[in-house]
């Protein structure tokens, strides 16, 4: 996982990310697990105690291993627009937050436990 951050100004951050995870899914089936993300993001704060964002993120998900029952595996890409309005508490600058706050920066791995475990209907 890789987190690159620029600050264009103290209030504005860009943001992307990437994320790569190659293994065993623990199942029945004995699959192997590919993951891969990716986002761009792009955070405005406007005053003391809000502002907005907009990203783009992308999920892609490959299955590999032995065939049972004429079904095996899946691969799949999502790709996602979001934009939302961010309210904090405590009047810092997005830079000063992220030099001197608690920045949470962890992979999606809700997501990819969604398809491979087919909580989200890939259409398969």
């Amino acid at each position: 996982m890789g987190v690159g951050r620029y600050f264009p100004y103290a209030n504005t951050r860009i943001q992307g990310e990437f994320t790569y995870v190659d293994g065993e899914q623990v199942s029945e089936a004995d699959l192997d697990l590919m993951a891969l993300s990716w986002e761009a993001r792009v955070d405005r704060q406007i005053d003391d105690w809000w502002g907005y964002y907009v990203a783009y993120h992308g999920v892609h998900v490959a299955q590999t291993g032995p065939s049972s029952e004429g079904q095996c595996c899946e691969d799949l890409t999502d790709h996602t627009i979001l934009a939302g309005i961010r309210l904090q508490l405590g009047g810092t600058t997005l830079l000063q937050q992220d030099r001197h706050g608690v920045t949470f920066s962890m992979p999606d791995v809700g997501r990819w436990g969604a398809y491979t475990t087919e909580a989200i209907d890939t259409g398969n």
